[in-house]
């Protein structure tokens, strides 16, 4: 951790102590921030002296904010429900929901071997020389179609996963149901938009419930940002799916739209004629990937071009509402290039034109 966080890395070692019931507890390697986090951040420690589940690297996801003191636990219950019918994602070891210990509500599991799917294009267009940046928008397509069919393999693997299955467990600990339903969704988004400067996207949510369709297909456990960046890899083998923040119960065409979506609006910040090189790649990977999705599960086209409007309108109603409350402007899509993809992605999909209320 940085200087400023030496205080943050003590009190969680004091924390730990405690929790785990030895004094000698120390750290083997201390916490080192770790890319990525929009909505958290994410460290990678390992602990001396610890009993065997807490033996190997971990990781600390430290929310940014405590907006839902019951937001830690509701991802533990996620994370662990999943693991436990036999889905590859890390289980939650520790989840504390209250700022007194570290200064904010966290989660403590093992850290996931290997990289993500797509890791040699993390942070692309950030300090990279041109020469690098040609080789990699050159190997992109190819990449891709290598990703691809694994991919889809491991989002049909998670929709064999009866929704039920996380109903029942939220029901058990008392948590409320509609933050994990596409109603539940909806109405958040509606609520949102109903006054302020977020009511210009009030329209774009209106169509959503107007043309919301009727429910046919058995709701499954959904990732809700189901792309490479969150799909772990070692050896050619899928290690681990991270990141559950966005996790619902819905049919599968919402995680499916939802992924199309994220390969044909997602913003690269390189220069403008790889840049358009890139966006005809990964349009070209989302429709793929659809195809590929849909030999292993049937999906009615329309459902899935809903869910991507679903999408956009989403990342709008969410990047909006951070910046009303004075969030960190720190997410995918929070830039003019962003909004411009989304807005566009939209309009195409409903006809529908909304003004993002802010200047990024």
């Amino acid at each position: 951790m940085e200087s400023g966080e030496t205080d943050r890395s003590a009190r969680l070692l004091d924390f730990l102590r405690q929790r785990l019931g030895s004094s000698a507890l120390t750290y083997a390697v201390p916490p080192v921030e770790l890319r990525g986090g929009f909505e958290s951040l994410i460290y990678s420690f390992t602990l001396g002296g610890a009993p065997p589940e807490f033996s190997g690297p971990l990781v600390l996801r430290v929310f940014r904010r405590l907006e839902d003191p019951e937001r830690a636990r509701r991802e533990a219950l996620i994370h662990n429900t999943v693991a436990e019918h036999g889905f590859p994602a890390p289980r939650v070891l520790i989840a504390v929901t209250s700022a007194e210990e570290i200064g904010a509500p966290f989660l403590i599991m093992p850290r996931v071997p290997g990289a993500t799917m797509l890791a040699q294009f993390e942070g692309l267009g950030r300090g990279r020389p041109s020469a690098e940046l040609i080789r990699l928008v050159i190997s992109m397509p190819r990449i891709l179609r290598r990703t691809i069919s694994q991919l889809a393999r491991t989002q049909a693997q998670l929709h064999r996963l009866p929704g039920d299955l996380l109903l029942r467990a939220f029901e058990r600990e008392g948590l409320n149901l509609g933050a994990i339903t596409f109603d539940g969704r909806l109405r958040t988004m509606f609520d949102r938009t109903g006054s302020g400067p977020l009511s210009d996207l009030r329209p774009a949510v209106a169509w959503l419930i107007d043309k919301c369709p009727p429910q046919e297909a058995a709701s499954v456990i959904c990732h809700g940002d189901f792309q490479p960046f969150n799909v772990m890899v070692k050896d050619g083998e899928v290690t681990g799916v991270i990141d559950w923040v966005n996790a619902i119960v819905a049919e599968p065409a919402f995680d499916v739209g939802f992924t199309v979506a994220s390969f044909l609006t997602v913003p690269v910040p390189i220069p403008f004629i790889l840049r358009q090189l890139v966006y005809a790649s990964i349009r070209a990977g989302g429709r793929s990937y659809e195809r590929a999705y849909r030999r292993l599960a049937p999906l009615p086209a329309p459902r899935v071009r809903y869910y991507e409007a679903v999408r956009c309108v989403s990342e709008l109603v969410w990047m909006g509402a951070r910046l009303v409350g004075g969030g960190a402007r720190n997410g995918a899509y929070q830039s003019a290039e962003g909004v411009r993809r989304l807005t566009g992605h939209l309009r195409r999909l409903t006809g529908v034109e909304v003004r993002f209320p802010f200047e990024l």
